[in-house]
């Protein structure tokens, strides 16, 4: 997916995210299921899809405690013009990461 993504060809990037994350879910690795989780957000900031990325952060944002989730919600809230709430999430992606 990250292959396809880095060549800008961000559609079938997030065919391969999607297949990630259908493989992922029925196993027990929490970890791995959100991580394929965060890559399919990330892809569909790509496409400008910024909301139903959120959809998806919104959902991992209440697990455990990642800077990585901020960050990606931060970029999708920045891209949607709600500047505020993105400065909130920007800060605490800074304080997470920064560690």
């Amino acid at each position: 997916g990250w292959t396809y993504h880095d060549l800008g060809k961000f559609e079938p990037s997030l065919t391969i995210f999607h297949l990630a994350l259908y493989f992922r879910r029925p196993k027990t690795d929490a970890q791995l299921t959100r991580i394929a989780d965060w890559f399919l957000a990330r892809a569909l900031r790509s496409l400008s899809r910024h909301d139903q990325a959120l959809e998806i952060l919104y959902r991992l944002i209440k697990g455990p405690a990642d800077g990585y989730v901020h960050e990606e919600m931060a970029e999708n809230l920045y891209a949607l013009g709600l500047t505020a709430q993105a400065q909130v999430q920007f800060r605490a992606a800074y304080e997470l990461l920064s560690k």
